[in-house]
């Protein structure tokens, strides 16, 4: 598999399954290929329009694989349309990027730049390597990096969740210099050991 396939994998999104299709595999079909018939369920496709439009998604993000490798430190993320196939690339700077047009065996692709981000996806990522987040909030249910937004959210405990943290919001942006959300955990997990006190970031 190729190096650059878990970017591949980010495009093919929403599918239910974040895999490559599997009729890829020798003797699987679209009509016998489990991911590509939950997105057909999904989307009211047929099965094989339903492959095609996931195939077209991986070449998508192939190509923006290379788009990211020739800037790196200008990513900020991206977001994208179907039926045209039309991909937002956000990047930080002002320097413009003309939009590109591929066409692919599966169908066209085009990107759109849209430049001006405050912060690449890099930067928001080595905010969370840095682990300072986890150490002001020990007590999270997860940290990511939403790509589409530029956004690092973390989710917190729902228990009294109001009380807790919507009044730090504000101060922990202000803290790290970056855009980070507070956001409630879909549900609350049961702890093993005593809470953690949160305390200032190292």
């Amino acid at each position: 598999m190729k190096r650059n396939c878990r970017h591949v994998i980010a495009l093919a999104m929403c599918v239910g399954a974040s895999a490559m299709p599997s009729a890829y595999a020798q003797n699987v079909t679209p009509a016998t290929d489990p991911v590509v018939q939950i997105f057909a369920k999904k989307e009211g496709l047929t099965a094989e329009e339903a492959d095609r439009r996931l195939r077209l998604r991986m070449a998508a993000g192939e190509e923006l694989q290379k788009i990211i490798e020739a800037m790196p430190d200008r990513f900020a993320g991206k977001t994208f349309t179907e039926n045209p196939m039309v991909v937002t690339v956000r990047l930080t700077g002002a320097d413009p990027v003309p939009s590109r047009i591929v066409d692919t065996r599966y169908g066209r692709v085009t990107y759109h730049f849209v430049v001006g981000a405050p912060h690449s996806l890099a930067e928001l990522q080595n905010v969370v390597a840095s682990g300072k987040i986890q150490a002001l909030f020990p007590e999270h249910q997860g940290i990511m990096v939403d790509g589409e937004r530029g956004v690092i959210v973390v989710e917190l405990p729902a228990m009294d969740f109001e009380n807790s943290y919507e009044s730090e919001a504000l101060d922990v942006r202000r803290m790290f210099s970056v855009p980070i959300e507070l956001k409630k955990a879909a549900a609350p997990v049961k702890l093993l050991s005593a809470p953690q006190v949160r305390g200032p970031a190292r």
